[in-house]
């Protein structure tokens, strides 16, 4: 996977950026697999109800957003593999914005009441997905950060 003149750390960079897209993805099948006992509903007005009344546990606009991020995370791993400097950043910025909002959601989010019928394996593969996605989030923005010596660049036409 890794080719002549492509960094290690574009090729690292471009994985999570799938692995984040697939962590995206597990969690909302898991939200469909367990809404009775997460407590969600799916209703045909979910996208108003959540407009008018505040978030649910599982909403249209949620499920619209965890499919367009793992889209423009998978995206954005295929350019980045092809050296585009433009989805470099472009990455590195969805990294960092995905960061501020892991943050901003552990620091602002009131801890749920234990719910008894919630399976012990849901609560563990919430706290090391959470724990992956932080990971990965950090890593992305780390090997992004530096701009790569001779690749990503246009040659300039002799002459």
């Amino acid at each position: 996977m890794n080719t002549p003149g492509r960094p290690r750390t574009m090729t690292i960079a471009a994985a999570l950026l799938v692995v984040q897209a697939a962590l995206e993805l597990t969690d909302l099948a898991l939200s469909f697999a367990l809404r009775d006992v997460l407590g969600g509903e799916m209703t045909a007005d979910a996208l108003a109800k959540q407009l008018s009344e505040g978030p649910t546990n599982i909403s249209w606009l949620g499920v619209a957003t965890s499919v367009l991020m793992s889209a423009i995370f998978v995206v954005l791993a295929a350019v980045v593999l092809r050296g585009s400097t433009t989805a470099r950043v472009a990455a590195w910025v969805f990294a960092g914005l995905g960061l501020l909002g892991f943050v901003a959601g552990a620091l602002f989010s009131t801890p749920a009441p234990a719910n008894p019928s919630v399976p012990g394996w849901y609560l563990e593969y919430s706290g090391l997905a959470s724990a992956l996605t932080l990971a990965a989030y950090v890593a992305i923005i780390v090997l992004l950060a530096p701009r790569p010596a001779g690749f990503a660049r246009r040659p300039v036409p002799a002459g």
